[in-house]
């Protein structure tokens, strides 16, 4: 510290210079000062008391003002202010746990009564999703002091793919109706700035939100409908709109060709040449061996209907069912083998025998050998 005497009137002013000393104290100094009268020699005052004060830092903090989400990699703006006890000028240092840091100086003004501020703005990078933390560091005299902390949580919303599809059919009658749909797969769950734009004059600006639908996937959906009115190519593309910064993500196209469509007969009984075509009659519904009601054909308990041409049908009555002994039992009738005789059986029945001397080999009758 140095400090100097100058006379005011018959008293002596004492004058400080450089002090760098944190905080208010109250020091006791003996003030030496050349004589006015420029003889040689010292002056020695008695002990005197005085204020020294020096600058100080009371506050500070670190803010968060750019973007927290984007498409990596962008930038998100970074304010740091210090509140100090005067006016002056510290320097300063800002490192991230990213990797990043930044120098600079707060020139410190006052900004209102007893109101000392400074201030300072900076750029940093966002390359990935995660926290990002800075340390504020100051030097206020004595070297670099650690001030402050502070976090973010910051975000890359990428667009890692995306499709448009446009469907329906290839040839249709103008003006037509066409769906759109747009897919986005996203890196996480968020929603996408989007801007979808077709060559029919069809223009769609929002949001698409993207949810979940498996480990580490996330999508999102949408449909939209545009107007087609004369035949051509149809472009339809797709623009993710986010942190402001538009670029194509998806790009379709599709040939389509509008065809004539019948002109129906136009009013007071004028037509376009066309002959009127005549009404087709309704053939009355035939039930044979049942009952046409109600436009179906009803047949008896236990009998069953079957169609033999349109609005034609017949009850069939079902068959009984037969005992035969000796053979096999097929639509309803008794098949004996070969050269089998058919005969009554006890109980309404029908038996197949072989002729006498003959007996049932292989599925016939005939005679044994030897």
């Amino acid at each position: 510290m140095r400090t100097k005497a100058k006379r005011v009137g018959d008293q002596y002013k004492l004058i400080i210079e450089n002090t760098q000393k944190v905080g208010e104290i109250n020091q006791v100094r003996r003030v030496a000062a050349r004589r006015f009268n420029l003889r040689k020699g010292i002056i020695e005052s008695k002990w005197v008391k005085f204020k020294v004060k020096c600058l100080d830092i009371l506050e500070s903090a670190i803010i968060y003002d750019g973007p927290v989400t984007g498409t990596c990699r962008y930038k998100t703006g970074v304010r740091v202010r210090v509140n100090a006890d005067m006016k002056g000028d510290i320097p300063y240092r800002l490192d991230c746990t990213d990797g990043q840091s930044a120098t600079g100086t707060f020139a410190i003004r006052k900004t209102g009564p007893q109101s000392f501020i400074g201030v300072d703005t900076l750029k940093l990078d966002v390359k990935k999703t995660g926290k990002q933390i800075c340390a504020l560091k100051a030097d206020v005299g004595s070297g670099m002091k650690s001030l402050t902390l502070q976090g973010k949580d910051l975000t890359c919303e990428d667009v890692l793919d995306a499709a448009v599809y446009i469907d329906g059919p290839a040839k249709a009658s103008c003006p037509a109706e066409l769906p759109v749909r747009v897919r986005v797969n996203a890196r996480n769950q968020h929603a996408v700035g989007f801007n979808l734009k077709c060559s029919t004059g069809d223009n769609w600006n929002g949001m698409l939100k993207v949810a979940k639908t498996g480990p580490g996937t996330y999508l999102g959906v949408m449909t939209k409908k545009i107007k087609v009115k004369e035949t051509g190519k149809i472009v339809c593309a797709l623009r993710s709109t986010l942190t402001g910064v538009s670029k194509i993500v998806a790009l379709r196209g599709k040939d389509f060709q509008c065809v004539a469509r019948a002109i129906p007969p136009s009013a007071g009984g004028l037509t376009t040449g066309r002959p009127r075509s005549k009404p087709r009659k309704l053939l009355a519904l035939a039930c044979k061996n049942g009952t046409a009601r109600n436009g179906k054909c009803v047949c008896k308990s236990g009998w069953k209907v079957r169609k033999l041409a349109p609005r034609r049908f017949v009850c069939n009555k079902p068959q009984a069912r037969i005992r035969c002994v000796g053979g096999k039992t097929i639509r309803g009738r008794c098949v004996c083998p070969r050269g089998a005789v058919i005969k009554k059986a006890r109980g309404g029945g029908i038996r197949c025998q072989c002729p006498r001397g003959t007996r049932l080999l292989r599925g016939i009758c005939a005679r044994p050998a030897g």
